[in-house]
């Protein structure tokens, strides 16, 4: 049964999944991610990020039958959406269904059809309005597509999609070393050592154990000055 709610409402539902979806994106806890919990109602956003999560975790593990389950609920949902004419957040949850569909086709092998896909969902997402209860994305989409180029051994193609999202959400702290990585491997030593520096600066305050501020770190020692 669908759940209508207030918009208070639907700011505590979204923001409980968000808040504990986040961590374990951000630090690539693919997981944690793959088990969170969807404590939120059926066939609300809430629930939709936690499929959301759930379902990238899983492909980013291999496991393709659990993302499979995922992409079915986000499709349950943005059905659900559509028949009450809730079109916006339809829009967002089928990004996130596309994103997740993406990662299960890179997981299964099909790379061509999983960059074709976590393209043309960073694409609709850079054109889709933010909804104003959501402070960003747990995950854009141009950085998953950034990730997957990465993951495929296209740098610079990496890096471009990682610049491409610092524009939309500037100093976001995964596009930052991600964009420092993938132009250190493509061998733009500058490019690298920019992005480091603002990545590391982004990280100053941060609980300091995060493997890719140890990196940043050992690249930028390792530069000559």
């Amino acid at each position: 049964m669908a759940t209508t709610l207030t918009n208070d409402a639907m700011v505590a539902n979204y923001n409980r999944i968000a808040m504990e979806a986040r961590l374990p994106l951000e630090r690539g806890d693919w997981t944690a991610a793959s088990q969170l919990s969807v404590r939120a109602a059926e066939l609300t956003i809430g629930a939709a990020l936690g499929h959301f999560a759930r379902g990238i975790g899983a492909a980013r593990l291999g496991d393709t039958a659990r993302a499979g389950v995922e992409i079915e609920e986000l499709a349950r949902v943005q059905a659900d959406m559509t028949r009450r004419g809730d079109t916006d957040w339809a829009t967002v949850v089928d990004i996130k269904r596309r994103v997740v569909t993406a990662w299960r086709e890179f997981a299964a092998g099909d790379t061509t059809a999983a960059l074709r896909d976590a393209r043309a969902a960073a694409d609709v997402e850079d054109v889709t309005e933010k909804q104003p209860v959501t402070p960003a994305e747990l995950l854009p989409a141009r950085e998953l597509e950034a990730d997957m180029l990465f993951a495929a051994g296209k740098y610079a193609e990496a890096r471009n999609a990682y610049s491409a999202t610092l524009a939309r959400e500037p100093r976001r702290a995964r596009s930052l070393y991600g964009a420092g990585r993938a132009a250190e491997l493509a061998g733009d030593k500058e490019a690298a050592r920019v992005s480091y520096v603002s990545f590391l600066k982004q990280m100053e305050h941060s609980d300091g154990d995060r493997a890719e501020v140890a990196r940043a770190t050992s690249s930028l020692s390792a530069q000559p000055r």
